[in-house]
């Protein structure tokens, strides 16, 4: 139990010194804001629930603790987080016309019995009685354990009632109390809103600690005004109390200072400042600096706090998809959501028609876009939170179709012949049930497995122009198709001379033509034999691939006349490159040696083709000294001569 201080006019005393402390320090003040010089600027609350709305609420007073008044809006500068705020407005809150939310913590342990509870409850009522129409108070009680006593309210008869129902006993639990009083701050309506604690001792039943009680007043933005009285306070305490959340703390003034401490209180009531602007900020639910300075008497005053960045409205994003992005297939759309209230629910939107409302977070939807037909189409995400306020992200998406097919082997024009390879390159959300070849109309190829190319026989087919047409089909059934145009031709052919029938004799055979003949065959043969030895053997081919391997060594792979397939497989292939990052039939090259034309086409859908370090998808010219990168593996293209 505490020793009771004695007390004379207590009453008038606890009055001044509660009102004074509601404002700025009358009596024995603590610092409670930077301070240069004499004079003191402190940011006593910041008002950030209407954001990107902020309004700040700044008191200014001179050495002797008088409030300054009349400071004109020059005299104030405002920064966010070093960046100065332009457009800014100063009001005196009383021209506002916002009242007061008070919330009055006062000691009730048991060294409060007698003449001292009777003093705390007659200046209790004084400022209770004393606060305007638009101002609520609630009453708070405190020792051993934390009560209210009166809720929030404007009715000044309930307010003294409940004052007169206080009693007092055991030990004080001032800590607790200002966790109490700060967590109902943070219901009250937004704007000027107070806590006042009146004691008169250490703080010795508390089950928090001070720095918890300081951070849930910061959390609340509730500035907490303490007011200590008698010999057993912790003043140091109740400073930091006071300046960690932008209130002030005074020790009791002496009773001839009550008149003057009366008269301040009533000056106060008008000297607050309201500093109002829009923020440049984003709603990211972070905290920020504000910085407030004052010029006044030709010196500079300036205080910090901090403030959040709410997103009042819920602020919606859609990492990973921007507005014209093409999708297919199944898409998981997962919002990135910013709000300063608990989110209800998510409405996704397919062309302004509801198609799914998520209630749970993350809120994440798998949108099926084989379900639409390809093309345009809107996508909304829409967020309510619990207050029922929307916001959205909106965006336009290109939907592909869920299967497409295009021919890479031949291509559009082709003059073919002989055996041809048919190849082609698909994009798919499912697998490739089967691709069929046509011809003019009529099935040539039904192939069931990737590559799902097949090797054409042209021989018969009749020479001129044709449609050669691929229909692909996936395991869902869905269909993709493509056509070309290409010309059928033979290759030269050399017909020798037919010698005219003679009669021949019966029984008789004359030899000399056939002698003749012979002589002939063997006179080219020699000329040919001769010929090789004199050009050498790289008259064998017209072209070649020099294959240059990781050991260093070269093989030489050479090219003939017309079409030459490339792959690791031997049959089926002219060319055989026999490497893991090589495909089956990885590619083909024509040659016409007569016009100098040398042409490469990729046939494979999964290694890549490079040719002089360009990646070739489809077809291009070659040139002797070309360098060819079919996967790892890199061959040279040389020309060897005509044949």
């Amino acid at each position: 139990m505490k020793a009771n201080w004695p007390w004379r006019g207590v009453a008038g005393v606890l009055l001044a010194a509660l009102l004074s402390a509601l404002w700025l320090p009358a009596g024995v003040p603590l610092p409670t804001a930077r301070a240069a010089g004499s004079a003191i600027l402190a940011i006593n609350q910041i008002d950030d629930s209407a954001f990107p709305d902020v309004t700040a609420y700044v008191t200014v007073s001179d050495g002797a603790g008088m409030p300054v008044a009349g400071l004109p809006q020059d005299a104030f500068g405002a920064a966010e987080d070093g960046r100065p705020i332009t457009g800014f407005r100063v009001q005196a809150v009383v021209s506002q016309q916002r009242g007061i939310a008070l919330i009055l913590a006062l000691d009730l342990s048991g060294s409060m019995k007698g003449s001292a509870l009777d003093a705390a409850r007659s200046a209790a009522k004084a400022l209770v009685n004393a606060l305007g129409p638009q101002d609520t108070v609630a009453i708070l009680g405190f020792s051993e354990q934390v009560r209210w006593l009166q809720d929030s309210t404007t009715d000044r008869a309930s307010a003294l009632r409940a004052l007169d129902g206080m009693t007092a006993q055991g030990d004080t639990a001032l800590n607790d109390a200002i966790y109490e009083a700060a967590g109902r701050v943070g219901a009250l309506p937004a704007g000027r809103r107070v806590v006042v604690v009146l004691t008169d001792g250490r703080d010795t039943a508390s089950t928090i600690s001070q720095d918890r009680a300081i951070t849930q007043a910061q959390a609340m933005q509730a500035p907490i005004f303490t007011i200590g009285f008698g010999p057993e306070i912790n003043a140091s305490a109740l400073g930091e109390i006071a300046l960690q959340t932008g209130g002030s703390s005074t020790i009791a003034p002496s009773l001839d200072q009550l008149s003057e401490s009366f008269q301040r209180v009533l000056r106060q009531l008008k000297q607050q400042y309201a500093l109002s602007f829009r923020s440049s900020l984003v709603p990211d639910m972070r905290e920020h600096e504000l910085l407030v300075r004052v010029t006044y008497s030709q010196d500079t005053f300036e205080d910090q706090k901090h403030f959040l960045a709410r997103a009042v409205v819920p602020v919606v994003d859609m990492p990973g998809l921007a507005s014209g992005q093409q999708v297919k297939g199944k898409v998981r759309l997962t919002p990135r959501i910013v709000s300063a209230t608990a989110i209800r629910r998510v409405t996704y939107l397919v062309d302004a028609r509801p198609v799914a409302e998520i209630t749970a977070s993350p809120f994440e939807w798998e949108w099926d876009t084989t379900t639409v037909t390809p093309g345009q189409h809107g996508l909304e995400v829409r967020a309510t939170d619990e207050s029922g306020r929307e916001s959205a992200w909106r965006g336009q998406l290109l939907v592909a179709p869920p299967l497409s097919v295009r021919f890479v082997s031949p291509a559009e024009g082709d003059s073919i012949g002989g055996d041809v390879i048919l190849a082609i390159r698909w994009e798919a959300v499912h697998d490739l049930a089967q691709v069929e070849y046509l011809r003019d109309g009529q099935s040539l190829f039904i192939v069931k497995a990737a590559p799902f190319q097949v090797q054409w026989r042209t021989d018969a087919v009749p020479m001129g122009e044709h449609q050669v047409l691929v229909r692909a089909l996936d395991v869902l059934g869905n269909q993709a198709q493509d056509a070309i145009k290409v010309t059928v031709t033979r290759p030269s052919e050399v017909t020798p001379a037919t010698p005219e029938p003679r009669a021949v004799s019966s029984g008789t055979l004359k030899w000399q033509p056939i002698l003749l003949a012979l002589l002939a065959v063997l006179l080219v043969a020699s000329a040919a034999v001769v010929g090789n030895r004199l050009l050498g053997a790289r008259q064998k081919s017209p072209a070649a691939l020099i294959w240059q391997l990781q050991s260093g060594d070269q093989h030489r792979l050479p090219l003939k006349e017309g079409e030459n397939t490339i792959g690791k497989l031997a049959q089926g292939n002219t060319v055989v490159v026999d490497a893991p990052t090589v495909s089956r039939v990885h590619a083909v090259i024509r040659i016409d040696s007569a016009r100098a034309s040398y042409q490469f086409r990729n046939l494979s859908v999964k290694s890549v083709s490079v040719v002089n370090g360009t990646e070739v998808t489809d077809s291009c010219a070659l040139a002797d000294g070309d360098q060819i990168e079919l996967g790892d593996e890199v061959l040279t293209f040389v020309v060897e001569g005509k044949p």
